[in-house]
């Protein structure tokens, strides 16, 4: 499979915890979830019982959009979501989007281990010191 960023992940830190993020907007836009954003999270936050700073982080921007003078500013919220609940997202839209995310998420997965096990190596057990009789 070519991992070349499908959705874009990200550090952050959820609960005072290193994690691995992704944007759900980013997500609900690669499974071509014909559903609205804002309902499409709601009703997947509350239907499978995720837990905010557990599961994700919900931010506030404020966008402005122009509409003849000084356009008009509203409140967009924005999911950062863990990279097991978007797997969950994804395998639950049953489709093949949805099997390519799950499994890029995985990979991503298993390349931080991996990077993490190279920066650092397992401790070495001390040697035995022989004992006289």
């Amino acid at each position: 499979m070519n991992s070349q960023n499908l959705i874009p992940v990200f550090n952050g830190k959820i609960s005072h915890f290193e994690t691995l993020l992704c944007d759900a907007r980013k997500l609900h836009e690669f499974l071509q979830v014909s559903t609205r954003f804002n309902d499409w999270i709601s009703r997947r936050i509350e239907e499978y019982g995720f837990v905010e700073n557990q599961d994700f982080l919900v931010t506030q921007n404020l966008v402005t959009k122009n509409s003849g003078r000084g356009g008009n500013r509203k409140a967009v919220l924005e999911y950062h979501i863990t990279l097991d609940m978007a797997k969950e997202l994804a395998m639950v839209e049953r489709n093949e989007q949805g099997r390519a995310a799950r499994r890029y998420f995985i990979e991503c997965e298993k390349k931080l281990h991996e990077s993490l096990i190279a920066q650092s190596p397992l401790p070495t057990l001390p040697k035995k010191r022989r004992t006289s009789k």
